[in-house]
Order: structure tokens, then sequence, then C-alpha cells
């Protein structure tokens, strides 16, 4: 159970990294949606997992 997490997480943070790259790599966007973009996609992940993971203690 343990190691479907880890692999989970690991999956989302190289995931994450490839988002970056393409969003840093982006010269459309400003810098402000630049590091709005980035800021969602750091919080959103973590939310979901910290559900997950209280969502199955409980059970």
């Amino acid at each position: 159970m343990n190691f479907y997490i880890i692999l989970l997480l690991s999956v989302i943070i190289i995931i994450y990294l490839l988002l970056i790259k393409m969003i840093m790599s982006n010269n459309k966007l400003k810098m402000r949606e630049k590091v709005n973009s980035i800021f969602f996609l750091t919080v959103f992940p973590y939310v979901g997992i910290f559900y997950y993971y209280i969502k199955t203690q409980k059970n």
C-alpha cells in the first residue's frame, strides 16, 4: 500500500516538473501568469492526495 503512494507521488512530481518546463518555455505568458499557473499546479495535487489519505485512514 505504501509503495503505491510513493509511486503515485513520484509520477506526479515528474509530470509537475514537465509542466513547469512547458510553462516556463512558453513566451506568450506574462511572468505573473506563469507564477499563478505554477502555484495552482503545486497546490491542487497535494490537496487531492491529502484528501485521499484522510479518506483511506478512516476506513
